[in-house]
């Protein structure tokens, strides 16, 4: 049960014609060791039975909610309308966190009442020629603490680049409630105008861990 220890975490994935993948990226959530999770899975329209696929494999350990293909801000935006967790962290259907993600995110925000948005590293992972993967690379260079210049008030930093890569994002719900979410307006950039608008509005702070694959 959720507690002032251990709040929950609302994970938000939108999928769209995912099902090769999306079976281990979401047990890469569920194996995560922190105990309150909620899993909302957002089809986005898909032809290839995901949404069938989810309930099929993981039952009430996940809620399938449906919408008409409108892209990733629209999916996103339904999953936290309907997110019950005061914390709201998103995993996109083809890629992984690793282990110890959720645990050293909310640890860190319990820590910083002034942080709004924990973030990390990320890896790139990368398929082969014949579209197959090979077990992601370990992560190098992790050391406890901060990258000190992509925390603390980053708008400015944001504004060369979009160092927040989304799968890798914790953030407090009233904060996203506050921006008013994603832009449904956006097909692509939308995760990098949230956080440009988010920025404005709270600290943010990049732990020196690698939280997540991004499967290339």
């Amino acid at each position: 049960m959720p507690s002032t220890e251990f709040p929950l975490v609302s994970v938000v994935m939108p999928a769209y014609n995912a099902r090769p993948y999306i079976e281990q990226a979401i047990r890469s959530i569920l194996d995560q060791d922190y105990p309150c999770i909620e899993v909302l899975v957002v089809d986005d329209g898909s032809r290839d039975g995901t949404p069938e696929a989810v309930e099929a494999i993981f039952g009430d350990q996940v809620r399938v909610l449906r919408q008409k293909n409108g892209g990733p801000a629209a999916a996103r935006n339904l999953g936290i309308r309907n997110a019950r967790g005061s914390l709201l962290a998103f995993l996109d259907a083809d890629d992984l966190w690793l282990p110890g993600k959720l645990a050293a995110q909310v640890r860190h925000l319990q820590a910083h009442p002034d942080v709004g948005l924990v973030y990390g590293k990320f890896v790139r992972w990368e398929g082969a020629a014949d579209g197959s993967f090979a077990p992601p690379p370990p992560p190098v260079g992790d050391a406890p603490g901060l990258v000190a210049e992509h925390s603390g008030w980053i708008y400015r930093e944001l504004l060369f680049d979009n160092i927040v890569h989304i799968i890798t994002a914790l953030v407090r719900k009233p904060v996203l409630e506050s921006v008013g979410g994603l832009d449904e307006r956006l097909r692509t950039g939308e995760d990098y105008d949230l956080w440009l608008r988010v920025s404005r509005q709270t600290r943010a702070d990049k732990l020196n861990q690698t939280l997540a694959y991004y499967r290339v």
